[in-house]
């Protein structure tokens, strides 16, 4: 990851198609942070926190359930 990216969503998803993620914070620099897309539900109302650790990774996963409930993610791993 190089910088704060922003995350956007498919305009076209599939409903119940898991989209996987790996965010990897750089080896030097950073930590550098996300913006997520605001279309997003995710457990506890917030986003999870990335780790700030150079060279570790997180894995999210985003559903997209229907157009009424949207889109739902989790963080899958933390630390690798």
């Amino acid at each position: 990851m190089a910088g704060d990216p922003t995350i956007s969503l498919t305009p076209n998803p599939i409903a119940g198609v898991p989209y996987r993620l790996w965010i990897v914070q750089p080896a030097a620099g950073g930590p550098y942070s996300v913006t997520w897309a605001t279309a997003i539900s995710w457990a506890g109302g917030a986003a999870p926190a990335l780790t700030a650790t150079a060279g570790k990774k997180n894995l999210f996963t985003f559903y997209y359930i229907n157009a009424t409930l949207g889109w739902v993610g989790e963080m899958d791993a933390n630390v690798f």
